[in-house]
């Protein structure tokens, strides 16, 4: 069984800026531990406590959303949800972008 372990999670949420490019709502530096989190579980952490939606598209298998994000613990301290989420992504092997404020698409490079 998998095991998802988040420690010490700020994240609150504030108003759009008005920026060229889409940015998240959610600004606050995360403090995050995962422990034999899979992809999927590690979003789906992320999306929960941010009240955002990331949306695993169709080219992402579900052999990739099942894998591990590490054999050891990963532990994220200060970033920000986009940093997070850049990191995780980037790690698998796979790319994102920011539809608006609320909702993160992730699809295979």
């Amino acid at each position: 069984m998998h095991i998802l372990l988040a420690i010490g999670v700020a994240i609150l949420t504030a108003g759009a800026t008005g920026a060229q490019r889409a940015t998240l709502a959610a600004t606050e530096p995360i403090h995050v531990t995962f422990v034999k989190a899979t992809f999927e579980e590690a979003l789906g952490s992320l999306a929960r406590v941010a009240k955002v939606t990331i949306e695993i598209d169709r080219s992402v298998t579900a052999e990739v959303r099942q894998q591990l994000i590490n054999n050891t613990p990963v532990r994220i301290a200060g970033a920000t949800l986009e940093q997070t989420i850049d990191l995780l992504t980037r790690q698998m092997g796979l790319s994102y972008t920011i539809v608006d404020t609320r909702l993160v698409r992730i699809f295979k490079q």
